[in-house]
């Protein structure tokens, strides 16, 4: 997808793993609001504490996702969210053939919790590929508090959720 200046997508559950949650990103000009509204009070488990820390693995925990990628090659980033601010940035050569990691600014990662089931991330990323012509795939790996994973994307393209493959 090539971002416009106002952009809203949905996001849907992976067909494998069915889930109730509503998730929609609105795309602004300098960020990306990730609104998520489960079915049930005290349903998402979110990390604990405040950081601006790089990490790996935020996977497989509540995280919030973007892969960037160049139209006109098979180079792609990889950003990871957590809502307590850690972030991970990834660079790709090709599909899951990681390249050398750019350097990175921390984002800015915002929590707004409006009801019980419903919170709204506010994303500022500090760093964004030098593609000519970048394309956006968002995507939200959401854990409940027994521990399940739920994977949410505007398209799933393979029997078993796996963000990295996508049409381009």
């Amino acid at each position: 997808m090539i971002l416009q200046r106002k952009t809203r997508i949905l996001l849907y559950p992976h067909p494998q793993m069915p889930c109730c949650t509503r998730i929609k990103i609105k795309i602004l000009k300098n960020s990306w609001i990730f609104k998520i509204q489960t079915a049930k009070k005290n349903e998402l488990a979110l990390p604990k504490g405040k950081t601006q820390e790089r990490r790996d693995f935020l996977w497989q925990a509540t995280c919030l996702e973007c892969f960037i990628f160049d139209a006109h090659s098979k180079r792609y980033w990889e950003y990871n969210f957590a809502p307590n601010g850690a972030f991970a940035l990834y660079a790709f050569d090709s599909y899951r053939q990681k390249s050398n990691e750019p350097p990175c600014k921390p984002p800015l990662i915002f929590l707004k919790k409006i009801k019980k089931q419903h919170f709204i991330f506010k994303i500022i990323p500090q760093t964004l590929p030098p593609f000519n012509h970048p394309h956006f795939h968002f995507c939200v790996v959401l854990k409940n508090k027994k521990g399940e994973l739920f994977y949410f994307a505007e398209k799933h393209f393979k029997e078993k959720p796996d963000f990295h493959f996508f049409l381009r």
